[in-house]
């Protein structure tokens, strides 16, 4: 199963791609990109994802990295 993620704030594209016959869950696609759920927002078409989200192949998610700067 393959996943489009779209970075920001750089909207840089990557790709993961989840082997095998387990689910590819939001959390799960995260942690492969060394993100955790604390420091980024997951969104599909506008609407904001929790962690056990089961994801489709083929799907796109945008991924907003939380940055603090105070």
């Amino acid at each position: 199963m393959k996943v489009k993620v779209i970075l920001y704030p750089n909207a840089r594209e990557e790709y993961v791609v989840i082997e095998g016959r387990s689910k590819a869950t939001v959390s799960k696609v995260l942690k492969e990109l060394g993100l955790n759920e604390y420091v980024a927002v997951p969104v599909k078409d506008g609407t904001p994802l929790t962690g056990d989200y089961v994801l489709s192949d083929g799907d796109t998610v945008e991924v907003y990295e939380v940055i603090s700067t105070g």
